[in-house]
């Protein structure tokens, strides 16, 4: 799942430490190895803000594993390679598996903000809530104080680029994934096979008005 799908699943305006705890896995490096390692079977004895900032990072593992697995994530994956096959562009160089994947969960947060604009305004205003600094017990856990610092970087260049907001449009959506391909996968997609992407996205979209409901009844 997506940013701001985890977001509206458990819709947790009230616990913004929860909210981070969520978005935590998908702004820090390697954190699946760090989650696999360290977390997973952990049974530490954390007091607030830190037990509801666990919670959120375990929600986060729960919930992508029941969308990945899904019969409705199957198929929208399957469906949106074939578009992007139909639209002309390489399986093998943009991995299909991979491409197919993240269209579909970029494409489900972008039904979500048309659906309801105020919805990412909503999200970063209950992340500005976060006190950072009450972490630091947390992090000690999980984390050395570089990789600490380079999580909390991040987290702030998250919040001052604010980049969910571009996703209203679907040139931003286009400029998101691309750039997740040329940090995932390595590859610079050309402005040819960013037009195939761009006409790949529309076809994509016009099913996930539909599909939409289903990939979020977890």
């Amino acid at each position: 799942m997506h940013f701001l799908s985890h977001y509206y699943v458990d819709r947790s305006r009230h616990n913004p430490s929860f909210v981070f705890g969520a978005l935590l896995p998908d702004i820090a490096p390697h954190f699946t190895k760090t989650y696999n390692g360290k977390i997973r079977n952990s049974a530490w004895g954390l007091e607030e803000p830190g037990t509801s900032l666990h919670r959120g990072v375990l929600r986060h593992f729960e919930l992508d594993a029941a969308f990945h697995n899904s019969v409705a994530f199957k198929a929208a994956c399957s469906f949106a390679s074939e578009r992007l096959e139909e639209a002309g562009l390489d399986r093998q160089l943009y991995r299909f598996w991979f491409l197919g994947h993240i269209a579909v969960e970029v494409l489900l947060d972008r039904q979500l903000i048309l659906a309801n604009p105020s919805l990412v305004d909503e999200y970063y205003d209950v992340l500005s809530s976060v006190d950072i600094d009450k972490f630091d017990a947390y992090f000690k856990l999980i984390s050395t104080e570089d990789e600490k610092r380079k999580i909390l970087s991040t987290f702030m260049r998250f919040m001052d680029v604010r980049f969910l907001q571009y996703m209203k449009t679907m040139d931003g959506a286009v400029e998101g994934l691309s750039k997740t391909i040329q940090r995932a996968i390595h590859v610079d997609i050309t402005n040819s096979d960013r037009e195939k992407l761009t006409i790949a996205l529309h076809n994509i979209e016009k099913e996930m008005r539909y599909r939409s409901k289903k990939l979020l009844e977890l």
